[in-house]
């Protein structure tokens, strides 16, 4: 069993603001990375522990790709053209 996550440090700007992770989290295609960095091999979990580990919440809500929502959520932030 192998867990792969991104660590971001939300004490710099601009990651110290929510809706900017949160963009960060909807612009990544998730399952499309695991098809092409692992092969397919694992599955995509919407929190840091997968099934049958310690602190797994299976009522998390679902972490959608939606690039367009990104965009959006980035230029409420104040970066309408990124960072």
């Amino acid at each position: 069993m192998g867990i792969t996550y991104i660590a971001m440090n939300e004490t710099i700007a601009p990651l110290n603001k929510n809706a900017v992770r949160r963009a960060m989290q909807m612009a990544l295609n998730r399952q499309q990375l695991l098809t092409v960095v692992y092969g397919g091999r694992g599955f995509v979990k919407d929190g840091i522990f997968p099934h049958g580990l310690y602190g797994h919440n299976p009522d998390l809500p679902a972490i959608p790709y939606d690039p367009e929502a990104a965009r959006k959520l980035l230029e409420e932030a104040g970066y309408p053209n990124g960072f």
